[in-house]
């Protein structure tokens, strides 16, 4: 009896031991279960927050780009009539190392017969921007700021280089390395030169905008030196290694690129001082107008050639002149558009018959013309009395266009050629002229199917709606309906 109940008293115990034990588990396990969740609901309330101040931002960067956009580049272009009666008027002379080739001087031909060797005096008016809530885009915009800048006479002056000495690329890759190496000179301190000799001069074609690009005969005495940064990295390293211009203490540096430096560039905290202002041009599309805007105008040669093919009317639309070059008595466009809509699309295939020295791209398959051609008319049925165009580097893909679309088709004849790689062939002046035409063309379309190349993805830059533009790529077209979001398919 006394042993049993020993032994209930010991059982006893040992159950309030289990139930403690367990309890205190119990315990454990809510004190556990209270912070998971606390830690749970700290993550989702982060995340919300994290998601609205993506949203916040990306929507302030939409609107901050769209006003930057709006006080960087809409302008008013306005043409005199007083133009200089030849070329030897114009006086642009190569440099030493450069040595222009002895075909640059002869006389050329150019696609439309009316066309004479003088150079435009275009008149560009700007709007200026005038506002205190801004002080970099004020630094960046200011004519003043920019007139210091070029007229600082240290530390010396960079470059762009492209002469028959070395290949240089293709039109696309000599904007790319062109606006870049603006963008380093400011960076730099540097007045920004442009020497491009090769197929012929650039000056043929483009002029000097807001800033005077141009090498006159003072640069010759002074001390150079040349980097060659085409397709490597040579002129960026030295540009890691620290401050550049000590240690390129020359008056003159030349540099041939084909590049951009701008998302490296500003990574460096040696330029930290510099480049604060320069934040602002974060995406590329702005980036490139600013500084081909700052750059380059039409000359009266191309608007002379794209008012002969697309006429005055269309132009004075799309705002590249404001009144007629030319009257009609004395030339007729090949095609009047007037308020027609203009369909355009680009194919860069690579090597073909027509450039059989170009390299292999494989970008583009001869069975996706089809689909590029169905789009374009389908496009057009939205549009009363459209004309389409084609730009292209193949004799091809043009005579198949011209077959789909009939006289509705702008086909103006201008022989194709590969600026670079076919530089020493007939009439490469010519060939250079029809790239400038068709680029130029491409960025007044109203809708536009660019290829994966510079040379469109540059002209749909300069276009000034980014609403119709699309891309033909592995057999898709597809539409960036907004910068920060990815594509998605037609």
């Amino acid at each position: 009896m006394y042993r049993n109940k020993i032994q209930f008293n010991g059982k006893s115990q040992r159950n309030k031991f289990k139930m403690a034990y367990l309890i205190s588990n119990r315990t454990l396990v809510k004190v556990i279960c209270l912070l998971i969740t606390s830690l749970c609901a700290w993550i989702m309330y982060f995340m919300y927050m994290t998601r609205r101040a993506e949203d916040a931002f990306f929507e302030s960067r939409s609107k901050f780009n769209d006003y930057v956009r709006e006080i960087m580049f809409e302008s008013d272009l306005s043409i005199k009539a007083d133009f200089p009666s030849n070329r030897t008027d114009q006086k642009t002379v190569a440099v030493n190392p450069l040595v222009s080739n002895q075909q640059h001087d002869k006389e050329r031909t150019f696609l439309t017969p009316t066309v004479t060797s003088s150079l435009a005096l275009l008149t560009v008016t700007l709007k200026q921007f005038q506002s205190s809530d801004d002080e970099n885009l004020a630094a960046i915009n200011s004519p003043a700021k920019a007139d210091s800048q070029q007229n600082n006479t240290e530390p010396g002056y960079l470059v762009y280089l492209c002469d028959s000495t070395l290949f240089c690329g293709g039109w696309g890759d000599r904007q790319r390395g062109i606006t870049s190496l603006y963008f380093v000179s400011k960076i730099l301190g540097r007045q920004f030169k442009i020497v491009m000799s090769t197929p012929c001069d650039l000056s043929n074609f483009y002029v000097p905008n807001r800033v005077d690009w141009q090498i006159d005969t003072t640069l010759k005495e002074l001390k150079s030196t040349e980097i060659n940064s085409m397709n490597n990295d040579r002129f960026f390293q030295n540009l890691k290694s620290g401050d550049f211009n000590q240690k390129f203490p020359y008056k003159v540096v030349f540099v041939r690129t084909n590049s951009d430096f701008y998302d490296r560039v500003m990574r460096f905290s040696s330029y930290s001082p510099r480049i604060k202002h320069w934040k602002v041009l974060l995406d590329a599309r702005d980036r490139f107008r600013w500084a081909w805007n700052d750059l380059m105008k039409p000359s009266l040669i191309l608007l002379k050639d794209i008012e002969h093919i697309v006429g005055s009317s269309f132009l004075i639309k799309k705002g590249l002149i404001n009144k007629p070059i030319e009257t009609r008595q004395q030339i007729r466009s090949l095609y009047d558009i007037d308020n027609s809509t203009l369909i355009c699309g680009h194919v860069r295939i690579g090597k073909n018959p027509t450039i059989p020295m170009d390299e292999d791209l494989y970008n583009f398959k001869m069975t996706d013309l089809p689909t590029l051609h169905r789009f374009m008319l389908a496009k057009s049925r939205v549009s009363l009395d459209p004309y389409f165009f084609v730009a292209t580097d193949y004799d091809y893909v043009r005579k198949e266009s011209l077959l789909f679309f009939g006289d509705r088709l702008i086909d103006y004849g201008g022989q194709i050629m590969h600026i670079d790689r076919q530089r020493n062939g007939q009439s490469v002046c010519s060939g250079l002229e029809v790239a400038l035409i068709d680029q130029l063309l491409l960025s007044l379309c109203d809708v536009l199917v660019i290829s994966k190349s510079g040379f469109s993805r540059y002209a749909s830059y300069l276009n000034n709606s980014t609403a119709n533009i699309y891309i033909l790529e592995n057999g898709q077209i597809t539409q960036n309906v907004n910068k920060n979001l990815r594509p998605k398919s037609i």
